[in-house]
């Protein structure tokens, strides 16, 4: 459930921000690619660098698409491709649930200190340069590589994991349930809801063959329809995705 909501406000985030994690997330995997060929194994690169590296090339498939991202990419296939990236490289034998977990903690602070001295941060990043952007973006998806590799490491299907605490944050925020209910300290920091019917098809309300664009509407929807999303700014986006590490 931890690593679930992890993942509901880093997508929560990225889309408040403008990002679009699948184009920065592609872009950093090959720029990953590049600087650690399979040639460079965890001898070559040393046990803390080989601990905390986690991210490789997904499917053939999964990188047709201009910038190096098919927006239809799976959970379950880049999963994979992070799996093998590490499996490849020998680096799998130091990703421990520890080390992957304090790399985890280290990406979401280099996220915080992005925003550290800007304020109040609005939507559409003003006063971000596009630098800084693409900074964000890069970030970002390291958090989101982390995540799938200790959740993998774990043995945490994440897919079914998110599936069930969608579920149940439906059954416990139903719409009819407003910012005004809620309060509005938790209509900030509440994220998650139902994807499109097909995504729920599954035993367990989970199909693995769901996208991280249909997810990420999923939990906007969510909020926009109850409200919340008013609520929902980088800064306290932000504040409740390091909450949710500091659980796990």
């Amino acid at each position: 459930e931890e690593l679930s909501d992890v993942l509901f406000y880093l997508l929560r985030l990225a889309d408040v921000c403008k990002i679009d994690l699948g184009v920065a997330a592609g872009r950093k995997l090959l720029r990953n690619q590049e600087k650690y060929p399979v040639s460079k194994s965890s001898d070559d690169l040393g046990e803390e660098a080989a601990a905390t590296t986690t991210t490789g090339q997904v499917a053939e498939p999964a990188m047709a698409q201009p910038g190096g991202w098919d927006r239809e990419i799976t959970l379950e296939s880049l999963k994979g491709g992070i799996r093998g990236f590490a499996e490849e490289r020998g680096w799998h034998k130091f990703q421990t649930p520890r080390n992957l977990l304090l790399a985890l903690v280290g990406e979401v602070g280099e996220v915080s200190e992005i925003f550290q001295w800007k304020g109040d941060v609005d939507n559409d990043l003003t006063g971000f340069s596009q630098e800084e952007r693409t900074h964000l973006g890069e970030e970002l998806s390291d958090v989101l590589f982390y995540l799938l590799r200790l959740a993998d490491v774990c043995k945490i299907d994440l897919g079914v994991a998110a599936g069930r605490k969608l579920l149940r944050n439906q059954e416990k925020y139903p719409v009819s349930k407003s910012s005004d209910d809620l309060g509005e300290e938790a209509a900030a920091t509440t994220t998650t809801g139902q994807v499109a019917e097909p995504a729920m098809a599954q035993p367990g309300g989970w199909d693995r063959e769901i996208t991280l664009e249909s997810l990420k509407g999923g939990i906007r929807g969510f909020a926009e329809e109850r409200g919340w999303h008013k609520f929902q700014t980088p800064r306290n986006l932000l504040l409740a995705l390091v909450g949710e590490v500091g659980e796990v």
